[in-house]
């Protein structure tokens, strides 16, 4: 028997949706692969007022290995040390009003392009006309012990065609979130006993 467990996933509007069975008989549902929660669920009937999904709500009385338990929350995600949540249910990476500033700032002086300032729809997100993506700054996220590098392919999306867009947001919380558009291209290890993350460059096509 191998000693892990993997399970399809596929890219989805900035998403990954993970396909699992749950129940027995086992029942398949899709649900967003998110290190930033600390639970796994899904809509179960009876469920009137839950949004409208393509698969069929899980029964609960339909599986003979279903139980009723108690649970309580006493975990906080894949918060880091830097008061940096990582997180692969959120794209973009979003950071403090200041810090966001002076990231965005920084990163305009390094682009001669004019970015664009008259798209309503693009709300204030730094972006650039381009129908590829830009010879952007690396950006560098300075862990406790680790310093991770991305490339704009990490850093810049397209939200249409023929635009490219900082894919970094501001937020009044002092927490950031290191989304998952920066966390592609890297093999990132959880050590929850040793309260450790990892991070390793490698090429995810090839893999």
């Amino acid at each position: 028997m191998p000693n892990f467990v993997q399970a399809p996933i596929h890219a989805h509007i900035g998403q990954h949706l993970m396909e699992v069975h749950i129940g027995t008989p086992p029942i398949k549902i899709t649900g967003v692969a998110d290190t930033g929660s600390d639970l796994i669920w899904t809509n179960c009937v009876p469920c009137d007022g839950c949004y409208k999904q393509i698969n069929p709500l899980f029964d609960p009385q339909k599986s003979c290995s279903y139980n009723n338990f108690c649970y309580s929350r006493s975990s906080k995600g894949g918060v880091s040390k830097g008061n940096m949540l990582i997180d692969s249910g959120t794209p973009p990476i979003y950071m403090p009003h200041d810090l966001y500033d002076r990231v965005t700032n920084e990163v305009r002086n390094k682009i001669s392009m004019e970015s664009i300032i008259d798209d309503p729809s693009l709300d204030t997100q730094l972006c650039y006309k381009t129908n590829s993506n830009l010879n952007g700054p690396n950006l560098t996220f300075h862990f406790e012990n680790a310093n991770v590098v991305l490339t704009p392919i990490q850093t810049f999306v397209p939200p249409k065609e023929g635009v490219f867009c900082l894919a970094i947001n501001n937020q009044t919380e002092e927490e950031g979130i290191y989304g998952n558009f920066a966390q592609s291209n890297y093999l990132i290890g959880f050590d929850i006993e040793k309260e450790l993350i990892s991070f390793k460059q490698m090429d995810c096509i090839q893999h």
